[in-house]
């Protein structure tokens, strides 16, 4: 419906549009670096990432029988300072890769 009263008219403001507040995933971020920094502390991220690469690497998604070899690599990231290298190295040495 049509509403004359919302707030698009000149010299009428939304309220908070000057004090923008951002958030992700329900935390306030401050800026583009900090919510860079919050997501990527994300279990999602840190399962995406890897599954890009293991789908990279494998032509595939992960099988259900490698769901915990696969879980033990992405949430090895924040250990390995998200290092691609040291996540590639995890997944050659599985048995997804055919690496006993």
């Amino acid at each position: 419906l049509y509403d004359p009263n919302r707030p698009n008219k000149a010299g009428v403001e939304i309220p908070g549009w000057n004090d923008p507040q951002s958030v992700f995933m329900g935390e306030p971020v401050d800026d583009l670096v900090h919510w860079a920094q919050v997501a990527s502390e994300t279990d999602a991220f840190k399962r995406n990432l890897a599954n890009m690469f293991f789908q990279y690497a494998l032509g595939r998604e992960p099988d259900p029988q490698e769901q915990g070899p696969f879980t033990d690599i992405w949430m090895a990231l924040p250990d390995d300072n998200y290092s691609v290298n040291s996540m590639l190295h995890r997944l050659i040495d599985s048995d997804a890769f055919g690496a006993p």
